[in-house]
């Protein structure tokens, strides 16, 4: 490419929609131990629910729903398949 610097922001830019969404949530994944964390997840309030589908823990597979209610953050566990720990921390 003629101008290779143009397109590190770019790459960077692709992955921050992502990295924003795994901030709020507080979401941390440990492969090894088969274990999702949400720490003191938030949802703006333009956003009312977030839908993650066929997350891969190793061999499980998971579909998770965050619902907000006021100031509130809801997890539930739509499909598991595997074993794998989902946990809610406030």
């Amino acid at each position: 490419t003629r101008y290779p610097v143009a397109c590190a922001p770019q790459a960077w830019a692709a992955g921050a929609g992502f990295q924003a969404l795994q901030a709020c949530l507080g979401l941390q994944i440990d492969g090894t131990r088969g274990l999702v964390q949400f720490v003191s997840p938030v949802l703006p309030p333009f956003l009312e629910r977030v839908e993650l589908r066929n997350l891969s823990i190793g061999t499980a597979r998971l579909d998770l729903v965050l619902d907000r209610h006021e100031n509130e953050v809801a997890l539930r566990v739509a499909r598991r398949t595997g074993e794998v720990e989902v946990v809610l921390i406030v």
